[in-house]
């Protein structure tokens, strides 16, 4: 649990300036995807690492929207941006790695850039799994390690600066961590900067 402690303490510190160093989430190509994505999502959702609410105006008007996030002063952030919106999403202070949720509870489960910081990510991908119903679907939009070997090694080598700094990891292979957690992917697709940024789509 000391992982999860550092990370909590790290996300509150963030959430001071967080809006301001990441205004893309909602405009440009970012925001495209993640309105594109969240338009595919069905019946109960749940939002892992839900930050300061950058999804929650994209969702389906009247969807039933559960947001999850490990830091109070992100979901701080996030609250407020609930107030025009209809069907206001339920926010819930709660780690990734163990979720306080029946199995089989969402039709839905979504992520934007978050399994970059969750400090176990093939545990967060299972507990992913076990909330998920059998015919339900995953849908992700991560950053990751690039498959191209000249960018990886960039990437490796930022690894230790950025995620002491930001908090997140620029390394992960997210793809591969996903199929380790027992899910299976169905679609993936290289969204920006070659393939650094892709949209996942995965079930059971």
């Amino acid at each position: 649990m000391r992982e999860q402690g550092r990370a909590r303490d790290k996300w509150n510190r963030n959430s001071a300036l967080y809006d301001l160093f990441t205004f893309m989430e909602v405009r440009g190509k970012n925001a495209e995807v993640r309105a594109e994505m969240l338009k595919e999502t069905r019946g109960r959702i749940l939002e892992v690492g839900i930050g300061t609410g950058h999804s929650i105006a994209f969702f389906p008007e009247g969807s039933e929207v559960v947001g999850i996030d490990i830091s109070e002063k992100m979901l701080c952030k996030a609250k407020a941006k609930t107030e025009a919106q209809k069907g206001r999403p339920a926010l819930l202070n709660m780690d990734a790695e163990k979720m306080g949720f029946k199995d089989n509870s969402f039709d839905t489960v979504v992520s934007t850039c978050v399994f970059c910081s969750v400090p176990d990510p093939v545990e967060g991908l299972s507990e992913i799994k076990r909330v998920l119903k059998p015919d339900g679907r995953l849908l992700m939009y991560e950053h990751m390690i690039s498959r191209n070997p000249l960018l990886a090694l960039m990437l490796n080598a930022m690894n230790p600066f950025v995620s002491r700094i930001m908090g997140s990891n620029v390394n992960r292979d997210t793809v591969g961590n996903i199929v380790t957690a027992g899910l299976r992917v169905t679609r993936e697709r290289n969204v920006r900067f070659f393939d650094i940024f892709r949209r996942i789509d995965a079930t059971h």
